[in-house]
């Protein structure tokens, strides 16, 4: 089964959640941000489907969620963490889906890894998929991608490295961009919880903040350990050893324990 029939029959319309069908029919009967650029996407292809707010789920008895330790993530509900946006199609005999972040590029990298790995949704179809960062400035990105892909000219592996390539050139940039991200992240957070005292609020944002830290840290782990040029000119094909370097990388990532982010100013003094 591929990525295209996966996602079609993975969940029904719901008005009140998520969307799953025609990007047509959704730019018929939604207002959106990117409703222009979606619009050209759909003038390329009118079968081309769109699923909004998929629910990003994680095995958590996957070894590389066990490794990076990051327990506050199992506090969190089911629905919490989501994708916008993905894009799906088939053509020919080739089925091709876009999974699209709007917070960072290294957060999607950790939707994308979740979703890809052991006994989760697309392990099988993990080759079908593009992982992808959206904002106002960066569309034409999207739209040549979904060009690139239709018309079959490159392997989403080859669209994924190019991408790779211009956020995240090697490892030791990913983890310094990550960490900064965090610390900005719960920076904001912390600001935020200090003004509400309302307990649904607070609970909704630090749900919020957690499940796109442990993105940040799933994404550095799992980079690290399937870089096989570090494997093999860093850890002498030491796959021991790689994978304490990549714990210890994914740790360099700033959290906050989740009982003192219920108190700002805790947290704010006491860092985990």
């Amino acid at each position: 089964m591929g990525v295209f029939d996966v996602l079609y029959d993975y969940g029904e319309y719901d008005y009140s959640s998520y969307y799953n069908g025609l990007l047509t029919d959704y730019l018929a009967s939604h207002q959106d941000k990117f409703h222009d650029l979606f619009e050209q996407i759909a003038a390329i292809d009118n079968t081309v489907c769109l699923y909004t707010n998929f629910e990003i789920r994680c095995n958590l008895e996957a070894l590389a969620n066990k490794k990076i330790g990051y327990r506050d993530i199992n506090k969190v509900p089911a629905g919490v963490m989501k994708a916008p946006y993905i894009l799906y199609w088939k053509k020919d005999n080739n089925q091709r889906a876009i999974l699209i972040n709007l917070d960072s590029y290294i957060e999607a990298k950790g939707m994308y890894y979740c979703l890809s790995e052991v006994d989760n949704v697309f392990e099988k179809q993990r080759l079908e998929l593009l992982a992808m960062y959206l904002n106002e400035d960066n569309q034409n990105n999207l739209l040549n991608s979904f060009k690139t892909l239709y018309e079959n000219r490159k392997t989403v592996g080859a669209v994924q490295r190019k991408f790779d390539s211009q956020y995240i050139p090697n490892m030791e940039d990913m983890k310094e961009a990550a960490v900064e991200e965090s610390t900005r992240l719960f920076d904001e957070l912390i600001a935020a919880l200090a003004q509400t005292e309302d307990k649904e609020t607070k609970a909704q944002l630090i749900y919020r903040g957690v499940s796109r830290i442990f993105l940040l840290k799933k994404a550095i782990y799992v980079s690290y350990m399937t870089n096989k040029t570090l494997l093999v000119e860093r850890h002498g094909e030491n796959v021991v050893e790689q994978r304490r370097f990549a714990k210890a990388y994914a740790d360099e990532v700033r959290i906050v324990p989740f009982y003192q982010l219920w108190n700002p100013e805790s947290a704010g003094q006491n860092e985990e």
